[in-house]
């Protein structure tokens, strides 16, 4: 049985041309699985950061400001 950090490495590492993610996950939910290793205070520093630069008082704001510039839009 692999190890919680060998299953991690094995995600890490890049998928060839065509290959599906594992066990059937979607490429979204595997990125997102791969942020799930991120501690609360590496996303709470980048939630500030963003906050910052786009000069939003909170993350409503900040949702708000990408809607406005339309960067949540498929492309």
């Amino acid at each position: 049985m692999l190890t919680l950090a060998q299953r991690v490495r094995g995600l890490q590492q890049p998928a060839g041309a065509g290959d599906a993610p594992p066990v059937g996950l979607t490429a979204r939910e595997l990125q997102v699985l791969r942020m799930v290793f991120h501690s609360a205070n590496t996303v709470a520093n980048h939630v500030h950061s963003i906050l910052a630069k786009i000069g939003a008082a909170n993350r409503t704001d900040a949702a708000a400001f990408a809607a406005r510039h339309r960067l949540l839009e498929r492309r």
